[in-house]
């Protein structure tokens, strides 16, 4: 009997099919795995921009993700919008009582359009918190702004970005965006726009930068098919 690979979303839903739940089951699904989801935030957002968000009551998001992994179970968890202090320090909670081998994490602040999509008090507990627990971040370039405190014009300030994420010490982190000019990443293909940072020696911040190291297309999404 084919078996597959067990993925849970938690993450807000998109009414425009673009982001969220609703893209993770899509791209979930692409990539031969059953897909399952947690939903925290209910929102409404087309293309143009994010009309309302209402949040699920924290004790929701909880039995959600505990009726998933107390029957079906799980082989790996990709985190999306979290959206409040209390939404974030649940979700963490809950994971520290299974055990996880693969944690993606998105840290969703911005949609496409521009809005702020988690409380600015959230940022830091985010990092605090919820980034030890990964296994892989994908920050978006305007995430890497807002995690780093540094503006993103080169390819020079993209590298003076990396030590700050880094200081968290995670395996792995992937940086996506769309590439503001021709200068910023020259050495990656145009098919992809994902930059891959490892390292081994955080101390001395010794950074080894490949685009091979770990294959991700351009949505990272796909992140979790890369975990198995």
């Amino acid at each position: 009997m084919k078996t597959y690979k067990r993925v849970l979303s938690i993450a807000g839903s998109d009414s425009g099919g673009g982001a969220g739940v609703q893209a993770d089951l899509k791209a979930i699904s692409a990539c031969g795995c059953f897909a399952m989801t947690a939903i925290t935030a209910v929102t409404a957002q087309n293309t143009l921009g994010v009309r309302a968000i209402e949040p699920l009551p924290v004790n929701v998001i909880e039995a959600q993700i505990r009726a998933c992994l107390d029957d079906i179970g799980v082989d790996a968890i990709k985190i999306g919008m979290l959206h409040s202090v209390e939404v974030i320090q649940t979700v963490t909670r809950v994971l520290a009582d299974y055990p996880i081998k693969y944690i993606v994490v998105d840290p969703v602040m911005v949609a496409t359009s521009g809005d702020l999509l988690v409380q600015q008090e959230a940022i830091a507990v985010m990092q605090k918190e919820l980034f030890p627990l990964a296994t892989v971040i994908t920050p978006n370039l305007y995430e890497i702004e807002i995690l780093s405190g540094k503006k993103i014009r080169s390819q020079e300030d993209l590298y003076l970005s990396i030590p700050v994420p880094a200081g968290i010490n995670l395996p792995i982190i992937t940086f996506s965006f769309r590439p503001i000019s021709s200068s910023v990443l020259p050495f990656i293909a145009a098919s992809v726009n994902t930059l891959v940072v490892s390292w081994n020696d955080a101390a001395d911040k010794k950074l080894s930068v490949a685009s091979d190291a770990f294959v991700i297309p351009s949505n990272t999404r796909f992140a979790v098919a890369g975990l198995f």
